[in-house]
């Protein structure tokens, strides 16, 4: 539970994907009935437009082009797989993560550099430094996005924050009482960020 009382939980499943998650729009994205059962994707989501970029590589669309269903930080990963090294590795597996607000708030989560160091970290077998916090999230070309504030993620324990580098300027509105117990790691980009806190 966060300071403000929202409740998450994250679960794990398997998701169909008519080209098993390479990278690119469904062939027939019509016709995927899975992504209608998510409110959020049944509500965002255009046949039509979606059927006219089938099979795209999800690097070669412009953000407002892509699907409603798009997972920014997986589809990040499977266009560079190769690059970080896991490509062998992700042909392999099926990673799908949906987080569910309980409450029905209906509150964004920035979870899309989290979500990226934790599968990195799985598919390299490198743990995850302890007692680390992750901020950010991400678009499906790796673009981070800053947080609009550091003040209530900063105020859970951490010992060490990963923060995006914009953010820095932010660090002025955290109390010195919490600062003094946290070590900020900054990153500019996905790959960096992980780099910075795997087998610590």
């Amino acid at each position: 539970m966060t300071s403000s009382g929202l409740i998450f939980q994250l679960i794990a499943r398997v998701a169909w994907h008519d080209s098993r998650w390479n990278g690119s729009v469904f062939r027939q994205p019509s016709c995927n009935a899975f992504c209608a059962v998510l409110d959020r994707i049944r509500e965002e989501r255009d046949d039509a437009r979606e059927d006219a970029i089938a099979g795209k590589q999800w690097t070669a669309l412009e953000p407002d082009d892509l699907p409603a269903c798009n997972q920014r930080a997986f589809s990040f990963l499977q266009a560079r797989k190769i690059e970080l090294g896991i490509a062998r590795d992700l042909d392999v597996s099926d990673i799908h993560v949906e987080v569910i607000d309980l409450l029905a708030n209906r509150v964004e989560a920035e979870l899309g550099v989290a979500f990226f160091v934790a599968c990195y970290s799985a598919l390299r077998k490198a743990p995850v430094s302890s007692a680390l916090l992750i901020l950010g999230n991400m678009s499906v070309q790796g673009n981070i996005k800053p947080l609009r504030s550091l003040t209530e993620p900063l105020h859970n324990g951490a010992k060490r924050a990963l923060i995006p580098s914009e953010n820095k300027r932010n660090l002025l509105d955290v109390s010195a009482d919490i600062m003094e117990h946290v070590d900020p790691i900054f990153f500019g980009d996905a790959k960096t960020a992980a780099m910075k806190v795997l087998g610590g």
